[in-house]
């Protein structure tokens, strides 16, 4: 099934399209974005706008929900850092109550 159809009307010129002469028609190859079928076909770059942004806002989608799975993380060790360095000054204040030197290079 083609994506475009070259015996169309060019939706810059608003005549026949006239495929090869134009500067924006251009070979797509890839993947479609809702099908999964592997698309090789020229056509008018217009026209495929609709289908790239939709392909476009999958690897959005897809980034963001990594970026917000790495910061989930961040927060996790950073809480469990924040936990070391509480449970290591209340240390040096039990030693420093006794009077005992406390060397965190020991």
């Amino acid at each position: 099934m083609p994506i475009f159809d070259p015996d169309g009307k060019c939706p810059l010129l608003n005549k026949k399209c006239i495929k090869h002469k134009c500067v924006w028609y251009n070979m797509l190859q890839g993947a479609h974005p809702q099908t999964g079928m592997p698309v090789q076909e020229w056509g008018c770059s217009i026209a495929w706008m609709p289908l790239l942004m939709v392909e476009n806002a999958k690897h959005i989608q897809g980034t963001q929900a990594a970026t917000e799975s790495f910061r989930n993380e961040m927060v996790k060790s950073n809480q469990a850092l924040n936990d070391i360095f509480k449970s290591s000054d209340s240390a040096k204040k039990s030693h420093a109550k006794r009077n005992i030197y406390f060397s965190p290079h020991r």
